[in-house]
């Protein structure tokens, strides 16, 4: 690899990386989900410097090129991506769901400081 991509590719890895670390610390990215983007910054570093470790998968998996490799981290990403969809929408049904209930509460709250009006001009 020639060095120039290997000093383009190291400044994005470090960028990526430091990226996560800041939408942790910003509240913006929960923690448990930060673990696995750190994780797949420090494969680019690894991938980045031991090209080798590549090479050996891509021989192993009988792939003519590395290409090949990347084509099954695409995929893998994708099922990264389907994964977080999935949650997001579960996370979407339950606000819909609690803010449903949050308003059921506010309108009882609502109907029974309307009936006791009464209770507290007696005293």
């Amino acid at each position: 690899m020639p060095q120039i991509q290997k000093i383009l590719f190291f400044l994005i890895a470090l960028l990526f990386f430091f990226v996560v670390f800041e939408l942790v610390r910003k509240k913006s990215m929960i923690e448990n989900l930060s673990w696995l983007w750190i994780l797949i910054s420090f494969l680019f570093l690894v991938i980045l410097f031991q090209y080798d470790y590549l090479a050996y998968i891509s021989s192993r998996l009988h792939a003519s090129t590395t290409a090949v490799i990347m084509f099954f981290a695409i995929i893998g990403i994708n099922f990264l991506i389907l994964q977080l969809s999935i949650m997001n929408s579960t996370q979407t049904r339950q606000i819909k769901n609690l803010s449903q209930k949050i308003a059921l509460l506010e309108n009882q709250i609502d109907q029974s400081s309307e009936s006791e009006p009464d209770s507290h001009e007696k005293e």
